[in-house]
């Protein structure tokens, strides 16, 4: 349940469901992206997306200094 918050902490985008809760911690196109759960076309596209186009999500505040 936290390997979201914890790839994110490590500058690593989240690719969530939207039924699993994390998708209240995601800001589609600045720290990863939400997908239709049980959608696999949106999550191909999606992984696919993130392989063309790296995120580079901002540092979280406490690694900033």
């Amino acid at each position: 349940a936290y390997a979201p918050m914890e790839a994110l902490s490590c500058g690593v985008p989240m690719l969530v469901s939207e039924d699993t809760g994390m998708n209240e911690h995601v800001r589609p196109g600045i720290d990863g992206y939400v997908v239709p759960t049980g959608d696999a076309d949106a999550l191909l596209d999606r992984l696919e997306h993130l392989r063309k186009n790296p995120l580079r999500p901002p540092a979280p505040p406490w690694r900033t200094a």
